[in-house]
């Protein structure tokens, strides 16, 4: 039997976490509230100032310095985390302050607790990365960036040395698209175009502080769609980013820039990737980098080895959330939930982490030649092998796949000529570099 003043004492501690969670939440829920109104008034004055002017309609556009959103993700993580824990904190004490001793209670409480901690160390990497690397600043040349032109501009960052393989810039245009209403609506971002180029050391240029200056320049092609919001559901934009490797963490940085067709704008533009001044291909690059290898051999025959997916720290998220539904089918068992329920959680935590476990350890091979493709995957000692004709090829797509903190991860899609797909995982972040295979797998088909 529970001790009274135990439970008591556990009581009262589960009403200060509560408290501290809704004081948390609503602390919060007000300041961002009062932030989103002050900006939402400031933009309203500056639409009316200038009304064909779009570029001009954020104050961080209209100065021509845009600051990266570094803190927020450290912010939104750490707010989350905290939550969490505190709310873990209030199901341990209505676990344990009750002196039960289900093993199964305290498992799937231990259980949630784990979460929050894996969320607590999420948010303290982005807090130690923007401790060692600040925000950065990107000063544009011209505002704005010219679709059927250019965008370029200075990119100010705080970083502990020049990166030995440079920093590689992403220039992307994005399609944010929202459907379903009230608690069923999502919103789904869509990569329409990207442009890459990878500055090496020798072109950023450093002061003793620490401060290094980083030159930007794309050339953005005219059927491009410029940064607007079509309607409710549907917004196109502009991002910039920057990344570059260090011993530890890692610099990466992400701005909203303005993009626009203006009077500028020239319908006959060539634009060429990267601008001109990439210094590797970068397509190349990524390959190598996640392991990809590629033999061209003759009248343009192509072998692709793919191995497993190399990045097990995304898949994470998918882990913890199969574990988490078969802890609870086991809940659910032990409290006698019907038999059909506990099928179907079983089966979702199941799919999960076979998904996971299937991405870490299938590899594929892809023969192209001018009789067709064959696709041949590898897992645990299984083997299984798909064959399209040449004469049912249609083309080769870049795929969307996972999407993890607001960076999706890009696949490859064969089409055959009824529509049909055959996917296969890649795992990229550069569209750049799928797009390359793409044209590289429709080559050896239709040499």
């Amino acid at each position: 039997m529970a001790d009274p003043l135990h439970a008591s004492a556990f009581s009262g501690l589960a009403g200060l976490a509560t408290g501290a969670l809704l004081a948390l939440v609503f602390g919060g829920g007000l300041f961002v509230a009062g932030r989103a109104f002050r900006a939402a008034r400031r933009a309203a004055g500056l639409k009316a100032a200038h009304p064909d002017e779009p570029w001009l309609h954020r104050p961080e556009w209209a100065g021509g310095r845009i600051r990266d959103s570094a803190h927020l993700s450290a912010v939104t993580l750490g707010i989350l985390a905290a939550a969490w824990l505190v709310l873990s904190l209030v199901i341990l004490f209505a676990v344990f302050g009750d002196g039960s001793s289900d093993p199964l209670a305290r498992a799937v409480a231990a259980g949630f607790t784990l979460i929050g901690v894996v969320l607590a160390g999420f948010a303290l990497r982005e807090v130690l990365r923007l401790r060692k690397f600040g925000r950065s600043t990107f000063e544009l040349a011209d505002t704005p960036g010219v679709i059927g032109g250019t965008l370029g501009g200075l990119l100010f960052a705080r970083l502990p040395t020049l990166p030995r393989s440079g920093v590689q810039l992403r220039l992307q245009s994005i399609h944010r698209r929202s459907s379903g209403a009230g608690k069923q609506r999502t919103t789904r971002e869509h990569l329409l175009w990207e442009d890459a180029a990878r500055l090496p050391p020798e072109k950023i240029s450093t002061t003793s502080r620490r401060r290094a200056t980083i030159p930007v320049y794309f050339e953005i092609p005219y059927t491009c769609e410029p940064a607007r919001r079509a309607d409710a559901d549907n917004e196109y934009l502009w991002r910039l980013r920057a990344e570059a490797a260090f011993s530890g963490l890692d610099y990466r940085t992400c701005f909203e820039v303005p993009v626009f067709r203006t009077a500028a704008s020239d319908p006959g533009f060539q634009a060429r990737a990267g601008g001109g001044t990439a210094s590797t291909p970068i397509a190349e690059e990524v390959w190598r980098a996640r392991g990809i290898r590629l033999h061209e051999g003759p009248e343009a025959a192509l072998t692709m080895d793919i191995p497993g997916f190399g990045r097990a720290l995304l898949l994470l998220p998918g882990v913890v959330l199969g574990a988490g539904f078969l802890a609870l089918t086991v809940f659910l068992h032990s409290i006698g939930a019907p038999i059909l329920v506990q099928g179907l959680v079983a089966l979702l935590g199941a799919l999960f982490l076979a998904g996971c476990l299937g991405a870490l350890f299938t590899r594929v091979r892809l023969e192209a030649d001018r009789n067709g493709i064959t696709v041949t995957r590898k897992c645990l000692g299984f083997t299984r092998r798909r064959l399209l004709a040449a004469a049912n090829f249609d083309r080769a797509i870049p795929a969307e796949g996972i999407n993890y903190g607001g960076t999706p991860f890009h696949n490859l899609s064969l089409l055959n000529r009824k529509g049909r797909h055959l996917s296969i995982g890649l795992g990229l972040k550069s569209l750049v570099a799928v797009q390359d295979l793409c044209r590289r797998i429709e080559n050896a088909v239709r040499p």
